[in-house]
């Protein structure tokens, strides 16, 4: 169907939620099947990239119409984010049914022993007041559903900061962005939150900069690329050098 699918509230309402049996869904089970049967059962998937409930909505929505409507329908507004709980939440309780509860996250690729991971990107474009209508309940409600949740966001929400932590269960937090608000995160969630953030730069800092700008309690995860064996040993060891010199 032609996006967006919703152009105002009353076809907001006349949505229904979708079976597991729709053709569009059915394509991903029968691909993972596959992939599963040709890579054997200790082979983990990297789990589907999923937007949360809210951001899903707004890909649906009109924005000339959705925006409007999270102020004046915000009744109808959270009908349909229910709709879409709903088909996720069927979604994946197949999903692990059938693949296991071990998973890589969808973004980064970083190792879940269980939970969900989920792209949070709409939170940069409303207030702190709708992150507490429209956001956190739900975000909440997966945590608590699949125990345990990473996010990852590239929006500029640095005004929803205060609302991560309020997020429970929350494993791992992902902020894709420039430089400064990078730097800025590492110190705002030094104590609360383990970080693998992407710094979106023209010329970002180098791993082994970053260790400079990044406070002792923090706990952070730095992607370091290298060409040879020879490179990675030498890296290896400015970090080790690094960590003894700030024990």
């Amino acid at each position: 169907a032609p996006f967006p699918l919703i152009h105002c509230e009353t076809d907001a309402e006349s949505l229904t939620v979708p079976s597991l049996d729709v053709p569009a869904l059915q394509r991903v089970f029968t691909m993972a099947d596959e992939l599963s049967r040709r890579a054997g059962p200790g082979a983990l998937f990297r789990l589907v990239d999923m937007q949360c409930p809210l951001d899903v909505a707004a890909m649906m929505w009109d924005k000339m119409d959705f925006y409007p409507a999270l102020v004046k329908h915000s009744e109808i507004v959270n009908n349909l984010v229910e709709k879409i709980t709903k088909l996720q939440f069927a979604f994946l309780d197949e999903w692990y049914l059938r693949y296991g509860t071990e998973f890589v996250a969808h973004f980064p690729d970083y190792y879940m022993p269980n939970g969900i991971t989920l792209s949070v990107d709409e939170i940069g474009a409303v207030s702190s007041v709708m992150f507490d209508q429209y956001f956190l309940p739900h975000l909440n409600h997966f945590s608590e559903r699949y125990g345990g949740i990473g996010i990852h966001c590239c929006a500029n929400a640095r005004h929803q900061w205060n609302n991560f932590k309020k997020i429970d269960g929350l494993r791992l937090l992902n902020i894709s962005n420039q430089g400064a608000m990078i730097r800025d995160a590492y110190h705002f969630f030094a104590d609360v939150i383990p970080q693998w953030n992407y710094d979106q730069s023209p010329l970002p800092l180098e791993p082994l900069a970053w260790m400079e700008e990044i406070p002792n309690q923090a706990h952070v995860v730095l992607d370091i690329t290298v060409s040879s064996r020879d490179e990675a040993l030498e890296v290896s060891a400015q970090v080790s050098r690094w960590n003894e010199t700030n024990e």
